[in-house]
């Protein structure tokens, strides 16, 4: 998966906390500290990955002092900071790839390392002569010199075939090395792309360009080409070359990113996001310039958009349209974290008046206030079923609520400072705390009880996050460390 360097604007900010599926600032809050500290020599990246692990936010910061070093942060996208890795290997980071969840692949230049993320290690890869693009799945490079462009595996970097016959500069490579997009520009004002099949070692289209490329993308599966010039974008079927649609952005596209079910695609414009539809071009939905983003989050799926603003009200958003469909009010005061139900037909909200609010989206009436923190609750969680919602609180404990009845299912006391984050694990067997005291705590959600304590940190825990199996647990805190738990099946 490919990552683009993008300026972190306070509209592009608001833009990542909007696209999070579910409730965690915390990461979003300390990329933004630290590039305000670094000033305008720090970069961000930032990528979606769609695999059995998690999905992923990765950012690469730095800054220009005498002890520079880029740092490499793992994060879930829905913000849980996995692990912060120093980078020695480059003085920056161009792109990161991910040909599988344990393992980056970075690039500086024509040089290439393979991050391992647990255990931490960077590890330089051999050298690869020519000019060489990385397939956005991570698992593929093409280097092109004195025209000819060799295939490698990745990280092993194992050659497997080569193409010659083109003397054009290579652009891209998609579907896992099996396409191949090269770039020709004849003067005064002519510009296409050749689309070449590997297999076959021939050119299977040619697409004339209506002016110079500035922004070029393939789909997941290969058979979408988006092309872009300044504000204008086209969408070329693959292996036809004929052309789709024609669009029209609001600005400089910054950004071309595909669904990966292909579906649709979305472009980035000084730092707002447009969805388009990826078989007609019709623009399916923008997110409005609304004023600041306090929490986001997607329906699980993906038709409803919730966000919380600074006017204490959480306003419904159709994602296909792009139209508010209502306001969540009644609040007087401002919502700090949102989380959809899995089946997505309850909505909850916590806020600094110590209350959960429950909500039926649809409707957009409230169902159950749930009452009995005595502090303000800085995290809620639903269990993977749907049956159970978590909240953590300042007030030192994490509740468990019956979400049939709105009930309070048990109080878990234990920990020696404000809750800040929650995770269920995958099978909703335990949930996992993590709190000021430095601390992560696993609980038995049926039976209310604690089962085990992580020490480890030296400063307040802000993240916890499981992985798709349950098997690790990560934790992140402010003591600048993630740590990554392995958990004894029970």
């Amino acid at each position: 998966m490919e990552l683009k360097y993008v300026p972190l604007t306070d509209s592009l900010y608001k833009y990542l906390c909007s696209c999070r599926s579910n409730a965690g600032d915390s990461v979003l809050h300390a990329l933004r500290a630290e590039t305000d500290r670094l000033g305008d020599a720090s970069r961000m990246q930032i990528s979606e990955e769609q695999g059995s692990f998690m999905r992923i936010l990765t950012a690469a910061i730095g800054a220009t002092s005498a002890h520079w070093l880029p740092l490499v942060r793992i994060a879930d996208i829905d913000g849980k900071v996995l692990r912060d890795i120093e980078f020695q290997g480059a003085p920056v980071i161009d792109q990161l790839f991910f040909p599988d969840p344990n393992e980056v692949i970075a690039q500086w230049s024509n040089k290439l390392f393979l991050i391992v993320i647990d255990p931490s290690s960077v590890i330089p890869l051999a050298e690869v002569s020519g000019e060489i693009r990385i397939d956005p799945s991570g698992k593929a490079l093409a280097a092109q010199h004195d025209g000819v462009s060799r295939l490698y595996t990745l990280p092993g970097l194992r050659q497997t075939t080569s193409v010659d016959g083109t003397s054009s500069a290579l652009l891209r490579t998609a579907d896992e090395g099996r396409l191949l997009a090269f770039g020709t520009t004849k003067p005064p004002n002519e510009f296409s792309i050749d689309i070449w099949s590997v297999a076959s070692k021939a050119r299977v289209s040619r697409i004339q360009l209506p002016a110079e490329l500035t922004r070029l993308a393939f789909n997941s599966a290969g058979t979408i080409l988006f092309t872009a010039q300044n504000e204008n974008l086209q969408a070329w079927d693959i292996p036809s070359g004929k052309q789709r649609f024609s669009l029209t952005a609001s600005g400089d596209i910054d950004l071309i990113v595909s669904d990966p079910s292909s579906a649709s695609f979305a472009t980035v414009t000084h730092g707002r996001l447009t969805v388009w539809d990826a078989t007609t071009g019709a623009r399916l939905a923008q997110l409005p310039d609304v004023g600041y983003l306090h929490s986001a989050a997607f329906s699980p799926d993906g038709r409803w958009l919730a966000s919380a603003l600074d006017d204490k009200t959480v306003r419904l958003w159709d994602v296909n349209t792009g139209k508010k469909m209502r306001d969540l009010t009644g609040l007087r005061r401002a919502v700090v974290y949102i989380a959809f139900s899995p089946n997505g037909r309850l909505l909850a909200t916590g806020d600094d008046q110590k209350s959960i609010r429950i909500w039926d989206p649809a409707s957009g009436e409230e169902i159950y206030k749930l009452t009995g923190h005595k502090k303000s609750v800085y995290a809620v969680a639903f269990s993977p079923d749907g049956r159970w919602l978590a909240s953590a609180s300042a007030d030192k404990t994490v509740k468990i609520w019956d979400l049939a009845v709105g009930h309070e299912l048990h109080t878990l006391a234990g920990h020696g400072n404000m809750v800040t984050s929650l995770a269920f694990s995958p099978d909703g067997r335990w949930l996992v705390s993590g709190s000021w005291d430095k601390t992560i705590k696993i609980w038995d959600v049926e039976a209310g009880r604690e089962v085990q304590t992580l020490a480890g940190h030296d400063h307040p825990v802000y993240s916890v996050a499981f992985d798709s199996r349950g098997q690790w647990l990560a934790s992140g805190s402010e003591d600048g460390t993630i740590k990554l738990w392995r958990l004894a099946s029970k």
